[in-house]
């Protein structure tokens, strides 16, 4: 599935170059609701929640991404107020976690928690609590890929990055509206015989998108030995 991770320019053209992509943990998403999707009113419930994700803290690390790069909110939040790019990724169809949005938390008395540890398809508690968000969060039309911190290089400067591969590959970059980096600065950062597609985006004139700049002719990058 072609999906699109966010970033300012400069981790752009990190990842380029590194031909790495830079992952986020439980402990430094923008949402405090993220894992706590169910009612926690109960002390005793909001209590387990709350360990559960200090353990997946630990344990995981998330790549998130979008279906599309035309909402402006995800220039704006995610691409440094348009400044940064859009990477066009390749992704394995069964590695994605596609995020809900509900308009209310889920109910979840302590006997519907502790029937929910029990049972034995697995579907239990972390059912409840992965790839749902409020319904304030649709505009992302967020898609997710999870790693386990175990299967990865231990963190650099706190950061934990994972390579490009058959399973998440990098196709392309999509510059944001108010992006500085030419093609040649793509360019100059990639490596020998990688390809990589560019195009350039601007907001719209007729809607409240963003959209491809006719202006700017896509090309085909190919990194030179």
């Amino acid at each position: 599935m072609r999906l699109f991770h966010f970033t300012s320019a400069t981790y752009g053209l990190n990842a380029i170059r590194d031909q790495q992509y830079k992952l986020s943990t439980y402990d430094n998403l923008n949402d405090p609701f993220e894992l706590f999707a169910p009612d926690l009113a109960d002390a005793k419930v909001r209590a387990v929640f709350q360990k559960g994700k200090d353990l997946c803290a630990k344990q995981m690390a998330l790549l998130c991404c979008s279906k599309s790069w035309s909402n402006t909110l995800l220039w704006s939040h995610y691409a440094e107020k348009h400044t940064g790019v859009a990477l066009e990724l390749d992704v394995a169809d069964e590695c994605i976690t596609h995020v809900k949005y509900q308009k209310t938390r889920t109910p979840m008395s302590r006997q519907d928690m502790d029937e929910n540890m029990r049972r034995e398809d697995g579907l239990g508690v972390g059912a409840a609590m992965f790839g749902i968000k409020g319904i304030d969060w649709a505009y992302e039309d967020e898609a997710r890929i999870s790693h386990n911190i175990r299967h990865l290089n231990r963190p650099q400067n706190g950061l934990y990055f994972s390579p490009f591969n058959n399973v998440i590959s990098l196709r392309g970059v999509v510059l944001g509206p108010l992006c500085k980096l030419s093609p040649d600065d793509l360019q100059e950062n990639l490596p020998a015989g990688t390809r990589l597609s560019v195009r350039k985006s601007r907001i719209a004139f007729r809607s409240f998108k963003v959209v491809s700049d006719l202006r700017f002719k896509p090309r085909q990058l190919v990194g030179a030995a």
